[in-house]
């Protein structure tokens, strides 16, 4: 091989290297930016992940909590609003009725009683049983004693027909006390009261058995909530359609002065349960009736509580039976955990004497801590009460303790 062909072999051995070195670097290069791109997307893919976690975690809130005191029927005999009478200006003020357990109406997030009475004018005349119409002012002191909510369907709504029952509302709006169960419209009925308790909606209904036979006009149905299976679970589905996370069914049943509920109030119970109620404030027997905590089996399997008072007794009322002059304030805890399931817990109730003084002319009725009144007794207290009165709420707490058990 004569030396141009040696030199033109070796510079194509060169150009051979130099395209194998070219080609290698590029084949390197495009595998390296694959393998990185794969790798940014598997940190990709892991970052997704890891903040759809962190939006799931987040939309779990931290526990929701509110307290409740419910309450027993507020009525108004021909007695008490004459007691409350204020001859110098012909006024009437309640407000003394409750001046010794205002404290325990007013401690908790949520009261709610039911007014079994209308606030139907002075021009229709102030009555006792069996029509009540009672002075606004006694609204005014359930209000300034820490009432924030008042069931309004029992069987005396209807006591001076619709016009009363529409006034009842005017006035308690005026008041500023929310109240269900009576409307004066039709958009009135089909709207749920929500109210926000520490950031909890809290829808309130409230029913009845009947009105004492007096019926609204034809083209006033609307008026009162009666019990009725089907309308009761369509007003629980669209309490829940406008975003009530807890429903508090307010229920006027059962039978007058009997201190065990009815079958029929525990079928009811039981029906409201299975349609969405959480918490069940019965009232009207005006006695107290027993309460219970229950463990409800959702659909899907899960577990949540529940409660049932059967009824509270009079608030406030002047009637002579037996057990018709004491009666519970009664508390809770209710709580959304971070999963939305509803505990109940640190139940409790305060008991009440519906105190009548004949021994003064005036204010003769006030409401009694029965607890605290015999035990101020039983330390010497100088501002005890008589031995006569300290034997009758004695008695009276152990009627309660018989009733609702130690």
């Amino acid at each position: 091989m004569n030396k141009r062909k040696k030199k033109l072999y070796f510079r194509r051995i060169i150009l051979l290297l130099i395209l194998v070195i070219i080609i290698g670097g590029a084949i390197l290069a495009v595998s390296k930016l694959f393998s990185n791109d794969s790798e940014e997307k598997m940190v990709g893919a892991s970052n997704t992940s890891e903040n759809e976690v962190k939006v799931v975690e987040a939309k779990k809130l931290p526990p929701r909590s509110f307290t409740l005191t419910g309450l027993g029927d507020a009525m108004c005999h021909n007695t008490q609003f004459k007691d409350a009478y204020v001859s110098a200006n012909g006024t009437y003020d309640f407000n003394y009725v409750f001046e010794n357990v205002k404290d325990v109406m007013s401690k908790d997030d949520l009261t709610i009683g039911n007014l079994e009475t209308t606030f139907a004018g002075p021009q229709v005349g102030y009555s006792g049983y069996p029509t009540f119409n009672t002075p606004d002012s006694m609204g005014e002191a359930l209000k300034n004693a820490g009432v924030d909510v008042l069931s309004t369907a029992n069987n005396h709504c209807l006591d001076k027909g619709y016009k009363g029952l529409s006034r009842t509302l005017d006035v308690l709006d005026q008041l500023g006390i929310n109240h269900a169960g009576t409307s004066r419209s039709a958009e009135e009925q089909a709207k749920t009261l929500i109210k926000d308790v520490n950031g909890i909606k809290v829808g309130i209904l409230s029913f009845t058995y009947g009105t004492n036979g007096i019926t609204a006009p034809a083209d006033k149905s609307f008026c009162v909530n009666y019990i009725n299976k089907d309308f009761i679970k369509g007003r629980i589905d669209a309490a829940k359609a406008e975003g009530a996370e807890i429903v508090i069914t307010c229920m006027h049943w059962g039978i007058e002065y009997q201190t065990k509920p009815s079958a029929e109030q525990i079928d009811m119970a039981d029906f409201l349960f299975k349609s969405g109620a959480d918490i069940i404030l019965g009232n009207h027997a005006h006695v107290i009736e027993p309460f219970e905590k229950r463990e409800i089996q959702l659909e899907d399997g899960t577990v949540k509580d529940g409660f049932v008072v059967y009824a509270m007794g009079n608030l406030v009322a002047n009637q002579n039976q037996v057990n018709t002059k004491n009666n519970i304030m009664l508390h809770m805890k209710v709580t959304l955990d971070p999963d939305n399931k509803l505990i109940i817990d640190d139940i409790s109730y305060t008991p009440v004497y519906i105190y009548k003084n004949d021994n003064v002319a005036i204010k003769k009725f006030k409401l009694l801590k029965i607890d605290s009144e015999i035990a101020n007794y039983e330390a010497g207290a100088a501002n005890k009460v008589s031995n006569s009165l300290y034997n009758t709420l004695k008695a009276e707490r152990g009627r309660i303790s018989k009733i609702l058990g130690e």
